[in-house]
């Protein structure tokens, strides 16, 4: 079993991650995480349970 370049994993996030929400592109966004995700966007606000709820989160981040 090869080893993990945690560093490599790292950058691969960031950058998937900045071109993605540049691009508003959430499929992009959401093949980072696994389908039950817990993700937080601000302190203080319930967070985006599981990849559809995330989805929606990012849906809405990108509307006008």
């Amino acid at each position: 079993m090869g080893s993990l370049d945690l560093a490599a994993a790292a950058r691969r996030f960031v950058t998937t991650w900045e071109a993605g929400w540049a691009r508003h592109d959430v499929d992009a966004i959401l093949e980072l995480y696994a389908d039950d995700v817990v993700h937080t966007s601000m302190p203080f606000r319930p967070p985006h349970r599981g990849r559809d709820e995330l989805a929606d989160y990012l849906r809405w981040s990108f509307e006008e």
